[in-house]
């Protein structure tokens, strides 16, 4: 997923915001624009913009201020809850890419943070059902062991990113004495 995705649509629905006024359809495709973005303030602030007549009785804008309130609190428990909602068409794309986009960093965090973790918990972390957990972890190599209890431990194996040696000081130092040797003479 690119992080710039929806940049253009932001910037255009708050352009039409500051000449007049939008309506209902482009508040929710610009505060689920804010939360791909995991541009939680500008939610917020959006939130508060948002006429009380527009937000009266609109289901669609009430989930997506539950999602808000559940990224800002770190409780994808419930963001995952909160977005399985029948979403408008304008809006469906993005709130799929949102789920992704939450559920990979849920990985990533699970990934460098974690030494294992139990199948459950990752289960519940990331709204997943077991099987497509697994094949999930099997595509990034992450082990599936066996504790004493007989509970599913999952392993996230680091990746090691194989970065080519930089040497900038020795090239600094070739520099230095380079300079230095032109000022001696």
């Amino acid at each position: 997923m690119q992080p710039d995705k929806y940049t253009d649509l932001v910037k255009q629905l708050e352009d039409e915001e500051l000449e007049s006024c939008i309506n209902a359809e482009q508040y929710i495709q610009l505060l689920a624009a804010y939360l791909y973005q995991d541009d939680l303030s500008n939610a917020k602030y959006l939130w508060k913009r948002i006429p009380q007549s527009t937000k009266t009785g609109n289901k669609e804008l009430e989930k997506l201020y539950t999602l808000c309130l559940a990224l800002k609190n770190n409780n994808t428990a419930d963001f995952f809850k909160a977005i399985s909602f029948n979403w408008s068409p304008a809006i469906k794309d993005l709130m799929t890419d949102l789920e992704e986009k939450i559920r990979q960093d849920v990985f990533t965090l699970v990934g460098k943070s974690y030494t294992y973790i139990y199948e459950s918990k990752l289960m519940e972390l990331t709204a997943l059902p077991q099987d497509r957990l697994r094949q999930t972890c099997e595509s990034m190599e992450w082990k599936m062991e066996q504790d004493a209890q007989q509970q599913t431990l999952v392993v996230p194996q680091v990746k090691v990113k194989a970065e080519p040696i930089n040497t900038p000081s020795e090239d600094l130092l070739y520099t230095l004495t380079e300079f230095v040797s032109f000022l001696e003479n």
